[in-house]
């Protein structure tokens, strides 16, 4: 099985009117997956239903096997793919953690520590860092 190439950017999640709740003071944007980290504390997948690994760093698609020895997400019968790097959580009581709104109209937004990244004329992801060099995961 071949895996594809490593990816850093993350989908840009649509503005919903709620994001998943981790915990009372914890979310992750939209319908990220809330995974827990090796400290105790909360992490997000940027993807929803996903699978969290036993490394407690990443994470995998709903369907997907996390092979934590070939660092990639298995599933049988398909490719595998590299595994996700979770994402910070937001925190409520910390205005530092606010969304980052990525259009004008305020549809699309990303993590408060992270920075908007076009994609295309019409789609955004959510990048790490302002400086970084990125390659999207297709799936």
């Amino acid at each position: 099985q071949a895996a594809l190439t490593a990816a850093v950017r993350f989908p840009a999640f649509p503005l919903l009117t709620e994001n998943s709740r981790c915990d009372k003071s914890t979310s992750c944007p939209g319908k990220a997956t809330c995974c827990k980290t090796a400290g105790g504390g909360w992490a997000c997948c940027p993807l929803p239903q996903a699978v969290c690994c036993s490394d407690r760093e990443h994470c995998c698609p709903k369907g997907y096997r996390c092979n934590v020895a070939e660092q990639t997400c298995d599933k049988p019968g398909a490719l595998s793919l590299p595994w996700l790097q979770k994402i910070p959580a937001l925190h409520t009581e910390n205005k530092d953690d606010a969304d980052v709104p990525c259009d004008t109209m305020g549809v699309y937004h990303c993590p408060g520590r992270d920075t908007c990244c076009r994609i295309s004329d019409t789609e955004w992801a959510c990048c790490p860092s302002p400086s970084s060099e990125i390659q999207m995961l297709e799936f």
